[in-house]
């Protein structure tokens, strides 16, 4: 399977095309190794509320931070 192939072109690299970049990703994630996309998904919404969670702990002294910036300006 290529990925990239070299060309005369000013770039010279071709331009993948739609049905290339499907059988690449298809054959990237049929693979049944390591974490599935499911598995992703829960790691990525952990990730999320955690970083949900600590923005709204850190709130107050964000909002400081950025009160004494504009202050100083």
């Amino acid at each position: 399977m290529r990925v990239f192939a070299r060309s005369k072109s000013r770039r010279g690299v071709n331009p993948l095309s739609i049905t290339d970049l499907i059988t690449y990703f298809r054959a990237r994630f049929d693979r049944e190794e390591g974490q599935t996309m499911a598995e992703y998904g829960v790691v990525l919404a952990v990730i999320t509320v955690a970083a949900i969670a600590a923005l709204g702990v850190l709130s107050g002294a964000i909002t400081g931070a950025i009160d004494a910036v504009s202050s100083r300006l």
